[in-house]
């Protein structure tokens, strides 16, 4: 239970860190995407569910307003918590690479979500749990 609790934390603080400078169909240039849902996969021990059910209400709770404007030209800008934060993104198929400088590695991404329809997820997993942050096209 205790290695479970503490895997979540640091799944959710790197999910938060992820969305500071995060986004999507096909093509994500031009759109902005707000937060849609936070879903969790896999098997919570029963002494862990209400702990879990919390965390993913406050999530959703904290995500309700946040979004990300990818613009036409390799910017993006993503809005959490009343802050703003500037970054750069490349797309290669249904991938979408986030990143702080405009000449960043795709291997080295801040973070990397997967277009899924009008839809971008970003997938994270930790003690037999898959963690998605969605979000959804404005």
């Amino acid at each position: 239970m205790k290695k479970l609790v503490i895997s979540m934390v640091a799944v959710v603080s790197a999910i938060i860190m992820c969305f500071a400078l995060a986004g999507c169909s096909k093509d994500v240039k031009g759109n902005t995407y707000v937060f849609d849902d936070v879903k969790i996969e896999g098997t919570i021990p029963d002494e862990a569910k209400d702990y879990i059910d919390q965390m993913v209400e406050g999530l959703k709770s904290g995500y309700a307003s946040a979004s990300i404007k990818f613009n036409k030209d390799g910017t993006c800008v993503s809005s959490f918590g009343g802050e703003e934060a500037t970054g750069y993104y490349k797309q290669d198929g249904k991938k979408v690479y986030l990143g702080e400088t405009e000449d960043f590695n795709t291997d080295d991404a801040e973070s990397s979500f997967e277009v899924n329809g009008s839809k971008l997820e970003m997938t994270m997993e930790e003690g037999g749990l898959k963690i998605t942050i969605v979000l959804k096209k404005k």
